[in-house]
């Protein structure tokens, strides 16, 4: 995946997110189009961070998760992005990030609280990520 695209709007939407729940960390799917050479976001669905510790980590339930697979799906189109914020650390991939994008093989979008900036990251196909441009739709 060469880039992940979405509006203004979702960014700062993200943004907002992610400072509104902190100390804990939010999640959110992103729901859109998956193109060659980018995805395209097309709109944000917010889920419940179910982690038994949420400032350090993020979950979802699976029975939530596969229900916004199913629902994008049914309208022809998928998860391109899964958003999670950083409270007190970098826009960077955790080692437990890393761990569960192989997975997840779709764009993560991270938000520091701390640094407000936003990346994105997908799997290298060893064991660790490498950054994906965010661009705006």
């Amino acid at each position: 995946m060469g880039a992940i695209l979405m509006t203004d709007a979702q960014a700062g939407r993200l943004a907002s997110l992610a400072r509104r729940r902190a100390p804990n960390e939010a999640c959110a799917l992103l729901v859109g189009r998956a193109g060659p050479e980018a995805a395209v976001v097309e709109r944000i669905e917010e889920v419940r961070n179910s982690d038994a510790s949420p400032e350090t980590r993020f979950s979802v339930e699976a029975g939530e998760l596969i229900a916004h697979y199913r629902g994008a799906e049914a309208e022809g189109m998928g998860i391109v992005g899964i958003f999670h914020s950083h409270p007190s650390s970098g826009a960077a991939p955790s080692r437990t990030d890393e761990a569960h994008m192989g997975a997840n093989p779709v764009a993560w979008v991270i938000y520091s609280v701390r640094d407000g900036e936003m990346r994105a990251w997908a799997a290298d196909g060893r064991g660790g990520s490498a950054e994906v441009r965010i661009g705006r739709a």
